[in-house]
Formats: C-alpha cells, structure tokens, sequence
C-alpha cells in the first residue's frame, strides 16, 4: 500500500511459484497516488522483507535515489501451518516476491544506487542511538549516509532532475573481484 502513494500505473509487486507461475499481481492505482517529488530511501543490511520491496519499486520506476548498503534478501512468501496437537507451528515459503522489472530482492537482496558500507563501529553506534535515544536528531555529521544523501536530495529538489549517480568506486557486491591475481 506504501509504494502505492507513489507509482500511478503499473505493476508495483509479483508473486511466483515455485514452479515459476506468476501466482499473483498487485498494481498501482491512479486514485491514490500522493504524487512525485525528491526522494532517497536509506538502506542497510538489515533492511528486509517490505523495506526492500519497497526500495526496489522505487528504483525501477526512477522515483528515488537508494543510498546504503546491499539489504538483507528476504523477498520470500510464507504461509504459516499450524501443527496441532503440539501447538507449534512452522513457515512453509510457497513464493517469491518480484519488483516491476521482474527482479527478486529473494537471496540477492537490493543493490543500492549509491553503495555506502558502514563498517561495524558506525554502525553499532547508529543502531543504539536510533533505537535508545528518544531525543536523537539525524545528524548528517555522524550519520554517513545521511551526510552522502542531504546533497543529493538538495540538488535533486532545486533543478526538477533526479541526480545520477557516477559508477562505485567500489565492486560490485555480486560481481567477481579481479583482486589478488593476475
């Protein structure tokens, strides 16, 4: 319903199968579209499930810019069988989730525009201040996503044009390194 405020027309997500069926398809709606404007999307690796669905309908459309590291890969559908007597129950995955482009954050996770990788001091302290400190500001002078992102945005938001982003420094996450060797 989120991603719904924001794509007009179009698939917004897809199920499939195991077998590879395209069991179910969720489309856009003109009625309740918010409209358009400048946006970035932050994303860790432990962005999962409906913030990577999310995320990944907005990169296809070209609605914002993702900045962070590569999410988590949970795109799976599950159902959940109960098993009685025992009052248990277990998660069976019945399918995928697939963005409009027919991409599956499943396993792969989503690869933001802009890879930013924190490493896991930055990101300790990122986590406990958002989690534990009720009166923390996003600050862009501790926060390196946040500081990579505001510019972005600002330029985004005083020409009308969505910034592009130059090709990573860095390899790709999925991509063999040709480090090491010759």
């Amino acid at each position: 319903k989120v991603a719904d405020l924001f794509v007009s027309d179009g698939t917004i997500v897809s199920t499939r199968s195991r077998g590879g069926a395209e069991s179910r398809v969720i489309s856009a709606t003109a009625e309740t579209t918010q409209g358009s404007w400048p946006m970035v999307v932050l994303v860790d690796r432990g962005s999962a499930s409906a913030s990577e669905i999310l995320a990944g309908v907005l990169q296809d459309y070209g609605l914002a810019l993702i900045i962070g590291e590569k999410t988590y890969g949970k795109g799976s559908v599950q159902r959940v069988m109960p098993l009685d007597p025992f009052n248990v129950a277990f998660a069976l995955t019945v399918a995928t989730y697939h963005l409009p482009s027919g991409r599956t954050p499943h396993k792969v996770g989503i690869i933001p525009d802009l890879v930013l990788d924190l490493d896991d001091e930055t990101r300790a302290e990122l986590a406990l201040r958002s989690i534990y400190d009720k009166e923390w500001d996003w600050d862009p002078e501790t926060d390196p996503h946040l500081a990579r992102a505001m510019p972005l945005l600002g330029d985004w938001a005083a020409t009308g044009t969505r910034p592009e982003i130059a090709p990573q420094d860095s390899p790709d996450p999925e991509e063999p390194s040709d480090e090491g060797g010759e």
